[in-house]
């Protein structure tokens, strides 16, 4: 499973969210091997939370600092003053099957200002991948499911996607797999393999690259993904990172731009022939492992860890096996 964290404004809550991210991963991942896994100078590893979850697949911090931990059946729970709520915030339907389940949680960006809304992404037992808002005023959800956006025809086992979050321009990004028919990521006409965009009350931005075309999903911000399981905006530059689960052979880590073709199915890691039209993954990797690793746990929050000019992505989590972490400049170089 992978860990999602949230970036507070400031230097010091950016230190304690990525603080409050490393105390789960226990919880979410087990145990990682230390050879590959060590912690960050300057930070402590503590279990916060070691009990009480059942089958945790994300969370993320709320900006009043309370944790929405997901639980892949469906069950949101909150961590709050030192402690799990006995009372979980939502109980959606959920199917927790294959790569199915709860998986995707992101704040908006006017939580606390302007409204409480939340936001989660899960497969339904109407096997449809549904994206839903809570107010979240009260550590019980109300105003909810609201449905922003569902796909329409049915999620298959494997290949859902999961990410959601606000990009810095107030916009919803969420990633949706190819559905395991790998023909979707090149078809605009449908949500899988992409990474969509849409406003927070689920209409189409008109600067998005295929609105108002005939013949295409409007929502589409970039194609060509097998299954983005992962990605995160960085907090110093809004540059949107993503990985990638691969195949049988490579996986990959991109910088995510407007109208992209990542080229699966046509190309999985670093191209070698008939290229053009492609983007380039900035980073691939061979599977070595015994299984076929998850993909990209990314942390991109512009801490400086270890340098004020890095952001970091943790490769391929699969229960204690941890590829090396890549480092990415803030150019955008690995």
């Amino acid at each position: 499973m992978h860990a999602e964290g949230r970036v507070w404004g400031g230097t010091l809550r950016r230190y304690l969210a990525f603080a409050a991210v490393l105390a789960l991963v226990a919880t979410l991942v087990g145990p990682v091997s230390p050879a590959v896994a060590a912690t960050p100078a300057g930070f402590t590893t503590q279990l916060v939370l070691g009990a009480g979850l059942d089958g945790p697949s994300g969370f993320d911090i709320a900006p009043d600092g309370r944790i929405f931990i997901l639980e892949r059946t469906g069950k949101i729970k909150i961590f709050k003053d030192g402690r799990l709520l006995p009372e979980p915030f939502a109980d959606l339907p959920s199917e927790a099957s294959g790569d199915r389940g709860l998986i995707g949680v992101a704040f908006d960006p006017a939580f606390g200002v302007a409204n409480h809304h939340v936001y989660f992404y899960y497969t339904g037992h109407d096997l449809l991948n549904h994206l839903v808002r809570f107010d979240a005023s009260g550590d019980v959800g109300t105003d909810g499911p609201y449905t922003i956006f569902q796909t329409q025809s049915p999620s298959q086992l494997l290949h859902v996607g999961g990410s959601i979050r606000f990009g810095p321009d107030g916009k919803l990004y969420f990633a949706v797999g190819d559905n395991g028919y790998p023909p979707n990521a090149q078809d605009l006409t449908n949500p899988h393999g992409k990474i969509l965009r849409i406003n927070p009350d689920g209409s189409i931005p008109p600067d998005n690259p295929f609105a108002g075309q005939p013949g295409k999903l409007g929502a589409i911000w970039a194609y060509g993904f097998r299954n983005p399981w992962r990605f995160q905006f960085d907090g110093a530059t809004g540059r949107l990172y993503g990985g990638d689960v691969g195949d049988y052979t490579w996986e990959e880590l991109n910088l995510i731009v407007k109208g992209g073709n990542y080229g699966w199915p046509v190309h999985e890691g670093r191209c070698a022939t008939t290229c053009a039209g492609y983007r380039e993954p900035l980073h691939a990797y061979n599977q070595t492992f015994t299984t076929n690793p998850p993909g990209l746990g990314l942390t991109l929050d512009g801490v400086p860890i270890p340098s004020p000019d890095t952001v970091h992505g943790v490769a391929g989590f699969k229960r204690e096996i941890a590829a090396p972490p890549t480092a990415v400049a803030a150019d955008g170089t690995v």
